[in-house]
């Protein structure tokens, strides 16, 4: 067997047998969908980056959206940029900035979607319109990560209405809860898999 396949199949061995899938079906399914990630993409980053989080307790379900996700990413190219001296600026490794332990938040958080609606268009413009200081502002990746979590919702709300008031409005209004939050849930009430979803 050349190098090139003993190598490629040693990391599919070394993730997918980590993954403890459902069925021999679905450990059929998660080999071959490994097989086609790590041809394609041959670098040990991104082997490690799933051995290690496999091991920590991905899913096989969670995975495979993690993979559509990135390569949704990777087509999205109006996603990738970042703020540099109050200018917008296209990312230099625009393709690959999406990590795949964000992804792996993301679909945790939006497992309800389908990948491809898991990041909303909507939330460009937000980070376009964010305030300074708010979390995520230099980029839009981070922003996507803090939108998961809650933060940069309650940030851009709070600094939104800010710039629309008087001093003593800001104080008023300061006391009053934040709108519902459409990016996620909670991080505290995010399961780790969605294995946990569906028991």
């Amino acid at each position: 067997m050349p190098r090139d396949a003993t190598r490629l199949r040693k990391r599919v061995d070394a993730v997918a047998n980590l993954l403890d899938p459902d069925s021999r079906a679905a450990h059929d399914r998660i080999r071959i969908v490994l097989t086609d990630l790590f041809e394609r993409c041959e670098r040990g980053s991104t082997f490690h980056a799933l051995r290690a989080l496999a091991a920590a307790g991905l899913d096989a379900q969670t995975l495979e959206a993690m993979i559509e996700l990135k390569e949704i990413w990777a087509l999205r190219s109006e996603w990738w940029y970042r703020r540099s001296r109050n200018e917008i600026v296209e990312m230099e490794r625009g393709p690959t900035a999406l990590s795949w332990r964000l992804a792996r938040r993301v679909c945790l958080a939006r497992w309800q979607y389908p990948p491809e609606a898991m990041i909303e268009d909507e939330w460009f413009d937000e980070w376009l319109a964010a305030p300074p200081r708010a979390p995520g502002y230099h980029d839009f990746v981070t922003f996507i990560g803090e939108k998961i979590d809650g933060r940069a919702t309650d940030d851009l709300w709070a600094g939104l209405r800010a710039l629309d008031s008087t001093p003593e409005q800001v104080y008023e209004r300061d006391l009053s809860p934040p709108p519902p939050l459409r990016g996620g849930l909670p991080p505290d009430t995010v399961p780790r898999t969605l294995a946990e979803l569906l028991a």
